[in-house]
């Protein structure tokens, strides 16, 4: 199987096990024994540090790898205020708040995979958000916003150089200031995860990005 069709049928599987997670680092795990549940030809390492040409070392969320053949794996779980208990399990999540930042993390995510792909490291590669926090997938009604390059509502196309509105505060996106340089054009879909019966932020939605050859 395919890395992407992989990566997607995993995905499915774990939203009727899991319909929601504790952090990212739980959806990280249980998204890692899911794969290798469905192909177990296909190594996995978790947080693989790679050196990118003129650029600092990062941590790669996920590295599959079969053969020579390597695909990389972005992930990010951003969760609004939920309390309940899912069969036996009570689940906590809080709200990160934020969401100018978790946009500009995101789309970052998926230039450090261009990155790669580019630099020859990787065959392509992957980003992956899971949210309920509706203000990601919907459109604002505000005309002008600082993060406005950023956002992420569902039909979007993001392409290009990405950066924050002049009036940006600077303490707001410090450390984050960086330019953010799309080599590629991603029209974004925004699917349905799981439904959790809560009065509120039950619904969970997923954000699939691929990046590299159609076929990897």
């Amino acid at each position: 199987m395919e890395f992407a069709s992989l990566i997607r049928e995993a995905l499915s599987v774990l939203s009727a096990r899991r319909p929601l997670f504790h952090s990212e680092a739980d959806l990280q795990h249980e998204l890692a024994l899911q794969i290798v549940r469905l192909d177990p030809d296909v190594e996995v390492r978790l947080e693989r540090p790679i050196r990118l040409p003129g650029a600092r070392p990062i941590n790669l969320d996920v590295m599959l790898q079969r053969g020579d053949q390597q695909y990389a794996l972005e992930l990010k779980y951003v969760t609004a205020k939920l309390d309940v208990t899912v069969g036996s399990e009570e689940f906590l999540l809080k709200s990160q708040a934020a969401q100018d930042l978790r946009r500009y993390d995101i789309l970052k995510d998926i230039t450090r995979v261009e990155q790669l792909v580019e630099a020859g490291i990787v065959l392509g590669g992957m980003s992956v958000t899971i949210t309920n926090d509706r203000s990601l997938w919907q459109e604002t009604r505000r005309m002008e916003t600082v993060d406005q390059a950023f956002r992420l509502h569902h039909g979007r196309t993001v392409t290009g150089n990405l950066n924050w509105a002049e009036t940006a505060a600077a303490g707001t996106v410090r450390g984050r200031e960086a330019t953010l340089n799309l080599t590629g054009s991603y029209t974004l879909d925004w699917v349905e995860y799981s439904e959790i019966p809560a009065p509120r932020n039950g619904e969970f939605r997923m954000l699939i990005v691929e990046i590299g050859p159609a076929s990897c």
